[in-house]
């Protein structure tokens, strides 16, 4: 299933009550790592030290993407996290779709 099932023609999207959720601003100090709710987000506004990691079989995170690189991820509750590697607090912009 691609994005385009989850989202029928013609819905407004971005505002409330609609398929897409309210953006919200995650702060992650220096070294810190959030593991977002489930479900399906755009990740965007994402800070220079910032990356999207997952738990490998061998308890290893491992980066997905680069820092600073936003895109449309999959988070399961528990093995994938935005990661600040930096020495700055640094913000990202989540918004859940469908």
């Amino acid at each position: 299933m691609g994005f385009g099932d989850k989202i029928p023609m013609g819905i407004q999207t971005g505002q409330s009550g609609t398929l897409m959720g309210s953006s919200q601003v995650i702060a992650l100090a220096a070294g810190v790592a959030n593991v977002p709710t489930a479900g399906d987000y755009y990740v965007r506004n994402v800070g220079a030290n910032i990356r999207v990691e997952i738990l490998d079989e061998g308890g290893v995170w491992q980066p997905v993407t680069a820092v600073g690189v936003g895109g449309y991820f999959s988070f399961d509750g528990t093995n994938v996290r935005l990661n600040n590697i930096g020495g700055a607090q640094q913000n990202v912009t989540l918004q859940k779709a469908g």
